[in-house]
């Protein structure tokens, strides 16, 4: 496996941890990101991979306090 698929694989975890503790709102995320609600669906499908310009929003999203427990 390469970085960039273990980065998807783990970017794509995370959403599905995130979800299932109800803490994930795909519209937020778009929003927070400067993407498309459509985007994140192909990238949770494993339709589209997450190409490497998203890598640090997406590492600033997934380290918001909000998210702590």
């Amino acid at each position: 496996m390469n970085y960039e698929n273990l980065i998807q694989n783990i970017c794509i975890e995370y959403l599905q941890i995130l979800k299932q503790n109800k803490q994930f709102v795909q519209k937020d995320m778009a929003r927070s990101i400067g993407i498309s609600e459509c985007l994140i669906s192909k990238w949770k499908n494993y339709s589209r991979k997450i190409n490497t310009e998203y890598y640090k929003s997406l590492e600033m999203y997934f380290t918001k306090k909000e998210f702590e427990t």
